[in-house]
């Protein structure tokens, strides 16, 4: 990536964080808001000068000043580095256990039919792939291998380096350490010598799932609808309107009967009404 020239001798401390005025905030924050559709009021001000004063420090930038002027021109993999920097990625095995436990019935009812159905799945902000790789465990534990391999799972994400960390399926031991060992041993290996204190995703369960990055608020388009779309988590970051396009840009993407799982503290309530409530956070789409 182009960038400008090293210069060691600014702000050499790397912990240090450079000033940062209401007018960098502001087109910053109207940069992050129009590249990805996520909104940061001024309570998120600190959190950016903190998360990008590192970057200024490795471009060798003297002010955030000259960081907006960069991101202003139109430079492709700073903007990509600035939605890396700015997006948080919260996740776990199994969070929201009963989302889960629901698609598992979802699963086992599709097995009575008569001829198991392809079954589409997708991920949205799949973050570290532990959401993904979570739904296709379930998946490989509840359904004939026949039937296993009729689903299929896309993950995407808006940070390409999280993206990274995903398709390795590699976690620290403490991600599963919650997780009853037998489910354990079924899904992981664990790691010896060099790779001690890791555990990797085995390749029969990961096999189901495919991995892109995918910014949200552009456009896009799939072959056929999906029959499940988890978006947990995404829309908090977004205001009303983002959040009612993007519910309905969801809903074109799956045929009457299509699930919707949103996070424990999302609600579709004034923003779309082209699905019923199940459960808490799961939807079903009616039109």
């Amino acid at each position: 990536m182009a960038s400008p020239v090293q210069n060691p001798s600014v702000n050499s401390d790397p912990n240090s964080v450079y000033s940062f005025s209401d007018c960098d905030f502001l087109i910053i924050a109207r940069l992050i808001h129009e590249n990805t559709g996520i909104y940061l009021d001024h309570t998120k001000r600190f959190l950016v000068q903190t998360r990008l004063s590192r970057r200024l420090k490795e471009l060798g930038l003297d002010s955030f000043r000259e960081y907006r002027l960069l991101l202003q021109s139109g430079m492709m993999d700073e903007l990509e580095y600035l939605a890396n920097a700015i997006t948080t990625n919260t996740t776990s095995f199994f969070r929201h256990d009963s989302q889960f436990m629901f698609l598992e019935r979802y699963f086992l009812e599709m097995q009575l039919k008569k001829e198991f159905p392809n079954i589409r799945i997708w991920s949205a902000g799949c973050s570290s792939g532990e959401e993904p790789y979570t739904i296709a465990w379930v998946a490989y534990s509840t359904l004939e291998a026949k039937n296993f391999d009729k689903v299929s799972i896309l993950a995407t994400d808006l940070d390409s380096e999280i993206l990274k960390v995903a398709k390795k399926g590699v976690y620290p031991e403490e991600c599963v350490s919650k997780l009853p060992p037998e489910k354990v041993r079924q899904a992981f290996y664990r790691g010896h010598g060099a790779n001690s204190g890791f555990v990797k995703i085995k390749p029969e369960i990961s096999s189901i799932v495919t991995f892109k990055k995918l910014n949200l608020i552009e456009n896009w388009s799939v072959e056929r609808p999906f029959d499940l779309i988890f978006c947990r988590n995404v829309c908090i970051y977004f205001h009303k309107d983002t959040q009612r396009a993007l519910m309905e840009k969801l809903a074109d993407m799956q045929d009457e009967g299509g699930y919707l799982f949103l996070g424990q503290s999302e609600s579709l309530f004034a923003t779309c009404n082209l699905y019923k409530t199940i459960e808490n956070a799961i939807y079903r789409k009616i039109y």
